[in-house]
């Protein structure tokens, strides 16, 4: 079972005021002091972040350890069992140069995925694809409607694209604002983030498109805005399929979230749970050196610039070791968190710049959106769905057991001790502070609560 070191952040704010400071604090005052204590942690996560990458060698040394460090944090190490997709085209239909498919597939048994796969029309044939992952976007027939502009804009363009609903706004309904509105903080102690069932539907999807003959699998990019931008980032840093990757509206820094507030504003998706410390920048290094360009909005609170800027500032020096400086580029534009046209444009022309060689300049013409139920894959819920109860299953529990014998217990027990330390406790300091310590009045209480 995992604890998210976070968690134990806390620690300082549940003692006792006579414990935390010399001298006693108004109630503003101890707030003020642990918002800048979080301040403090999360400035050194951020300014320490693969601090200490000199050359292209040990980087390679260290990224599978990195990788694997992502994957757990995601609640995927271990990875779960790629079970039999059982996908299924239920319903298709053809307009001028493309045509769509609504398609669904189990990425675990009952964990149902739906979504839209344009292709253009012709002869079959082997065609640069795109994965697009949705963000935050509520609707009956799923986040899926909302985004299939972008979809038709690319099979018009000689693109496959899979345009695949969100676990939270899909036709098939489960939740991600579990510790953001719900009240669910045991998801820190189970090490459960909705980001890790939507990196894992990701990379089924990928499966699902390398098993259809249209698709290039030597030719898949990824982009998505906001949670899909999150999704777009995480799994590009743990699967190697995607060649190319334009995230938008999503890139933050651990430092500039909790200094500027912007935590409030995020879905629990666009985490990982931070056992190891990290920042978004570990991401950005184990995309490189494939193609990346970060797309950010000035006027955005979710993702403020100071944030998406340091990410960007810290993942340059890991593109230059593979010589690959053209390869990582950052758009800011000065525009509200919304799917915009001008974030549209330069993620496709990165896209093409990659995947096809194409320079010609964007252009979306004239797009006409189809009506929502025509997107729909599914009539109902399927009976064995789980998609609604996926964060009580998606991270596997270890079952308390008996031992017969103390030599094998005294085993179990170092490696406990030991995953306690590297994992639960990671984030304890190393070397015990000084502080100083009093007894305040009473009004009684150890006199009646506590053993004379």
């Amino acid at each position: 079972m995992k604890l998210a070191t976070a968690l134990f952040s806390l620690l300082p704010a549940l003692l006792p005021a006579a414990v935390c400071a010399q001298e006693p604090h108004t109630v503003e005052q101890r707030a003020r002091m642990f918002d800048d204590y979080l301040a403090t942690c999360a400035a050194r996560i951020t300014r320490s972040n693969l601090a200490n990458i000199k050359d292209l060698s040990e980087w390679k040394r260290r990224r599978l350890e990195v990788r694997k460090q992502l994957l757990y944090m995601l609640g995927l190490d271990p990875m779960p069992e790629r079970t039999p997709l059982r996908a299924r085209t239920t319903r298709q239909f053809e307009r001028d140069t493309y045509r769509v498919e609504n398609i669904v597939f189990e990425s675990l048994p009952g964990l149902y995925v739906t979504g839209n796969l344009y292709i253009p029309k012709g002869p079959v044939r082997r065609l640069p694809t795109v994965l697009y992952l949705c963000g935050h976007e509520p609707g009956p027939w799923g986040a899926k409607v909302a985004f299939q502009h972008h979809g038709i804009w690319f099979a018009r363009h000689g693109y496959v694209c899979l345009i695949i609903d969100t676990i939270e706004f899909g036709e098939i309904s489960g939740i991600h604002h579990g510790t953001h509105d719900l009240g669910m903080w045991y998801w820190l102690s189970l090490g459960y983030t909705p980001a890790g069932p939507e990196v894992w539907n990701a990379i089924r999807a990928l499966d699902y498109l390398e098993s259809r003959p249209e698709v290039d699998p030597h030719r898949i990019a990824l982009t998505g805005i906001s949670g899909g931008g999150a999704m777009t980032w995480f799994t590009a840093a743990v699967d190697d399929r995607p060649q190319v990757a334009a995230p938008a509206c999503s890139t933050w820094t651990v430092e500039h979230h909790v200094a500027l507030n912007a935590v409030v504003e995020n879905c629990d998706c666009i985490y990982f749970i931070n056992t190891f410390m990290a920042d978004l920048t570990t991401a950005a290094a184990l995309i490189a050196p494939r193609p990346l360009k970060i797309i950010s909005a000035r006027q955005d609170p979710s993702f403020p610039s100071a944030g998406y800027h340091e990410v960007y500032r810290r993942a340059r020096p890991i593109y230059d070791l593979y010589g690959a400086a053209d390869k990582l580029v950052e758009y800011d534009y000065d525009g509200p968190h919304a799917d915009l046209l001008p974030f549209r444009k330069e993620a496709d022309e990165w896209l093409n710049r990659w995947l096809t060689h194409d320079p010609t300049p964007f252009e979306e013409g004239e797009i006409k959106h189809e009506e929502p139920a025509t997107m729909a894959a599914l009539d109902r819920p399927p009976a064995d769905s789980r998609n609604g109860r996926i964060h009580k299953t998606f991270i596997h529990t270890y079952q308390l057991r008996p031992w017969s014998d103390l030599r094998s217990w005294e085993h179990r027990r170092r490696e406990l001790v030991r995953e306690l330390k590297n994992q639960v406790f990671r984030a304890f300091p190393s070397v015990r502070e000084p502080f100083e310590i009093w007894k305040a009045k009473d009004d009684g209480w150890i006199s009646r609560y506590a053993d004379a």
